[in-house]
């Protein structure tokens, strides 16, 4: 029997709305009485969608659609092109005052006077809207619709607000992901501003300081249900939140920056739901919060949610019924269990305290779930929850497996995804704090925020009592004096620092920093400073850095006599100088660290202070290093004919920005063992008599000088005849004929621009295998298509095949 012509239509849609919106359209096939029933329903319809994408066939959307009976409400347009719109349009047209949603994603083309056309059918009665990277020029829209319009979300530009100025019935405003202009704050504020019913608002937190001004905000007329904000932006929320105080009943913010923001959120009477990101910030703040009866739901989505800050919001919430949290310690343990005592239902990810049988409350939770707990945890079978858990419990493979096995394992982790999996139990901390392997990927980071007096700060005692043996230290933009902290930390601790990171500080106390670089240096590896400076003294001292293999001073500057600290090390594999700023450089330290380390292999060097020192014969006849590397990166000045007479049967590669000095030149060509060359500026010898000699071991060269002189290019391509990539600003057609005469063997070619006119000649670069080329000239391109394929050479077809911007 037939229900559905039987049945009241009320019952019957009754029975059909418990079905989803595809076994909905499931269901309607089933006789023709069901299609008609559900597709002319308004209820039913509600479910079902309609869309229309990038794959949809024209004649087949005419032909199913315009003859439907089904009253469509919502429908969908997706990455289409503009003569779907046409189609669209022919559909609805006498259908538009069934559309209550429309969803726009993906449409790119300038040519869209029939998405105007189709926006204005539909302006009338639309109820909800959803934008997403839609072309800006239909933001150039300007009518004044939409009455209907209660819902509208934004994905992309918020040019699109100029359409929408004139809504006043706005519930819902859902803002996220978008570049902004100059024009969208002006026009976003006067939504905000007429629209008195608004109750949900979720918005990105790039425009907010600019939305919600201390004017903006007294002008509001709406109050909020619900508020949600996006990304972690640096934005007090106080006056916002003051304003709204009364009507919030769930706030989701991603992060929070000020403690008063905080305490402002406890003071809201009718707040029943509260999801805090990032509050890291507030750890080291007293957090005296009001009492907020009404909290019934809170999830905190920060991964190191510290003691303090959870007995303080515990205390606040006392009506707490639902809880979700990442991990849990034993201490937060004993909050859960003493102060949450109308708990309900409790979410975690994993938990860290030893066994479960303390906690009766537990027993009075209707729904526990912890998605991870260690193999040997132990529980309280008396307990009912306990069903719930032991269903998710995972095998602990680290007491299975090799411990080579379990570490590669973990090796594949980021640094991020490795901090968290130390909280899925004790064992996995231990085991990833003691891995030699594993503490490589794991830096522990001192920044002004929390290097404080470790007696009292509770991150820097978590960091002491952790089982981690650090490796990785990482200094950033403290204070000068709590170097000294930093000290006295890392030496109340076991670890084995093998790399060393510090960065914009200044007017560092010598003796602090010696007594912390003397604490490290028996196993320091690793050493890079940036943009760190040193007042004028003498209180610099060698230290035996006896296993330093690695030195980066880069944008330091004032006394670099902070050389001398290393004038002892020996075993430098790895040297790198750049950009001193108003140095007095000292450079009897700096020739010691060049003569001892007799294993140096990669140097760079970009500073015109060491000009004495490579010029200088008798300094450079001493140096024992055999470099593979030697980078210059600043247009330096040095004549480096000395240095390189000293490594011409070891580098390998070569790169320098500018060679003022013939003789610099020809020394790269006596390199017998070169196999790339980065060559800059060359202008300063370009009208030079440079003789070169062949150089047979060159394989790849980049000539990154743009000017038009091509003499120079040339004596450099007829002395580098097994080269096999190439990659330069541009031939003209005397140099494109030379290379492909001498450069027999070339297989990559790269260039920006091409200014040869003539390229019919079939045997072009004969052996080339890739060619990119950035930017043809029309013309070219004309040329090189007008040429027949039995006589057009591979380079002209690489270069066609390119996908190079054309110039008119």
């Amino acid at each position: 029997m037939d229900f559905v012509n039987n049945f009241p239509v009320e019952l019957s849609e009754l029975i059909f709305q418990h079905l989803s919106a595809k076994n909905l359209l499931k269901v309607s096939l089933v006789s023709s009485s069901w299609s008609t029933l559900i597709g002319k329903s308004t209820k039913l319809m509600k479910k079902v969608r309609i869309k229309f994408d990038k794959d949809s066939q024209s004649s087949k959307l005419t032909e199913i659609f315009k003859n439907s009976f089904r009253v469509y409400q919502h429908l969908w347009i997706k990455s289409f092109k503009p003569d779907t719109i046409d189609v669209i349009f022919k559909i609805f047209e006498s259908k538009a005052k069934n559309i209550k949603s429309l969803k726009i994603n993906y449409f790119w083309y300038s040519n869209n006077e029939n998405l105007i056309k189709l926006i204005e059918l539909f302006s009338e009665n639309i109820e909800e809207i959803t934008l997403g990277a839609v072309c800006s020029e239909f933001y150039k829209l300007d009518f004044e619709k939409f009455p209907k319009l209660k819902t509208l979300k934004v994905y992309w530009d918020l040019n699109c607000f100029s359409i929408f100025k004139e809504c006043k019935n706005l519930v819902e405003l859902n803002i996220k992901s978008f570049t902004s202009t100059e024009r969208v704050p002006k026009t976003l504020v006067k939504i905000l501003h007429q629209n008195k019913n608004l109750k949900v608002l979720k918005i990105s937190l790039n425009i907010y300081n600019e939305i919600f001004t201390d004017q903006t905000i007294v002008k509001i007329p709406f109050k909020l249900c619900y508020f949600e904000s996006y990304n972690y932006e640096y934005v007090n929320y106080e006056n916002f939140f003051t304003h709204q105080l009364d009507s919030i009943q769930i706030l989701k913010i991603p992060t929070i920056y000020h403690v008063e923001n905080i305490k402002t959120i406890f003071m809201m009477p009718n707040l029943k739901e509260l999801k805090l990101g990032n509050i890291e910030h507030l750890y080291f703040n007293n957090l005296d919060l009001a009492e907020c009866k009404s909290l019934e739901k809170l999830k905190f989505k920060d991964t190191t949610l510290r003691l303090s800050i959870f007995n303080s919001i515990a205390n606040a919430a006392p009506n707490l019924k639902e809880l979700e949290i990442h991990s849990v310690s034993k201490e937060i343990m004993e909050i859960l269990s003493s102060k949450m005592t109308k708990l309900k239902d409790l979410k975690l990810r994993t938990i860290a305290a030893d066994n479960l049988s303390n906690y009766q409350f537990f027993s009075k939770l209707n729904n526990c779930t912890i998605e991870v707990i260690d193999e040997q945890f132990e529980f309280n079978d008396q307990s009912n929850y306990i069903i719930n858990i032991k269903k998710q419990i995972r095998m602990n493979f680290i007491n299975i497996l090799p411990i080579e096995v379990s570490e590669l394992i973990f090796q594949h982790l980021s640094f991020s995804e490795l901090i968290k999996t130390t909280l899925v139990s004790k064992h996995w901390n231990k085991f990833i704090g003691e891995s030699t392997n594993l503490m490589k990927n794991i830096k522990i980071n001192f920044q002004e925020i929390n290097v404080l007096n470790p007696l009292t700060s509770k991150s820097l005692n978590f960091f002491i009592e952790s089982p981690r043996i650090y490796q990785n230290v990482e200094i950033n933009s403290i204070e000068p004096n709590y170097f000294k902290d930093i000290y006295s930390i890392l030496k109340s601790k076991k670890t084995n620092i093998k790399t060393l990171k510090i960065q914009k500080l200044h007017c560092i106390n010598k003796i602090d920093f010696l007594a912390f670089m003397e604490h490290l240096s028996p196993t320091i590896e690793k050493i890079t400073m940036n943009f760190v400076f040193f007042l004028p003294s003498n209180e610099f001292v060698p230290l035996n850095f006896s296993k330093l293999k690695y030195l980066k001073v880069k944008n330091s500057g004032y006394d670099m006599g902070l050389f001398n600290t290393f004038s002892d090390c020996e075993n430098i594999r790895e040297f790198r100088l750049k950009s001193f700023v108003e140095s007095h450089i000292d450079k009897n330290a700096l020739i010691n660290i060049l003569h001892r380390n007799k294993n140096l292999k990669i140097f760079e060097l970009s500073s015109d202070d060491m000009k004495q020192i490579f010029e200088n014969e008798e300094v450079m006849s001493k140096i024992r290093f055999k470099l593979h590397t030697f980078e210059n990166y600043k247009c330096t000045k040095i004549n480096f004919k000395n240095f390189f007479a000293t490594q011409l049967d070891s580098i390998q590669k070569l790169k320098i920005s500018a060679v003022y000095h013939a003789e610099t030149l020809e020394s790269i060509f006596k390199m017998k063992n070169l196999k790339e060359l980065d060559l800059g500026n060359l202008d300063s010898i370009i009208h030079k008599n440079i003789n070169l000699d062949i150089n047979t071991s060159l394989e790849k060269f980049i000539y990154k000088n743009s000017t038009e002189e091509t003499g120079i290019f040339n004596s450099i391509i007829s002395s580098v005849p097994n080269l096999k990539e190439l990659k330069m600003f541009a031939f003209n057609q005397e140099s494109m004929e030379l290379a492909s005469r001498k450069l027999k063997y070339l297989e990559i070619l790269k260039m920006r621009t091409i200014y040869a006119v003539d390229l019919s000649n079939q045997y072009l670069f004969p052996k080339l295998k890739f060619c990119q080329v950035e930017v043809l000239h029309s013309d070219l391109e004309d040329h090189m298509k007008a040429i027949p394929d039995e006589s057009c050479s591979n380079f002209v077809k690489l270069m066609l095949a390119s996908d190079a911007t054309v110039l008119n």
